[in-house]
This record gives C-alpha cells, sequence and structure tokens, in this order.
C-alpha cells in the first residue's frame, strides 16, 4: 500500500492544515512519525467522528495543528533531513 504523497508533504509545508487518512489506524509507518491531531488531521474513512472533529474544532486548534504540521514537515523531512537520514542509513 501506498502512503507517501508529495501533497501531504507539500501541503504540511506549506503551513496548510491537512487532511490525510490516520497513519496509525491505517498501519502506514514513516521513518519519523507524524501523530494525527497533532501534526495533521487523520481521518478514519467512513467515520462520522473524523469529519465532525475536524468541522466542531475551533479555528485557533486548526491552526494550531497546521503550524506544528509545518514545523514537523520541515525538521524532519526537508531536503536536509532526508538527506542526513539517509547518509546516517548508509553509514550503518
Amino acid at each position: 500500500m501506498q502512503h507517501d504523497s508529495w501533497r501531504f508533504w507539500e501541503s504540511m509545508a506549506a503551513g496548510c492544515l491537512t487532511l490525510q487518512v490516520d497513519y496509525e489506524r491505517y498501519g502506514c509507518r514513516l521513518p519519523v512519525q507524524p501523530q494525527s491531531g497533532i501534526h495533521y488531521c487523520g481521518i478514519e474513512l467512513g467515520s462520522r467522528e473524523s469529519e465532525h472533529w475536524i468541522l466542531d474544532t475551533d479555528t485557533a486548534t486548526l491552526a494550531a495543528v497546521a503550524s506544528a504540521g509545518r514545523e514537523w514537515a520541515l525538521r524532519h523531512y526537508s531536503p536536509a533531513a532526508a538527506a542526513t537520514r539517509l547518509l546516517n542509513l548508509l553509514g550503518e
């Protein structure tokens, strides 16, 4: 199953509120795992609860998630961070 998406990384790096399937719930694993509700809005397919969380959450909280997602993406998935991770893997 593919779970890596340029849209995911680009939207987070741009500071957008990012909607994506809940990585943890669906077993997607990344070298550094983002947290749903902290770094992005994780969606459970077919769940009204996921939909209501987004619609009922105040804009300040949604803005905080977007900001935390941007910070997280730049810290862990910027070109420098990805290159460093690769070099560390090759050195092991």
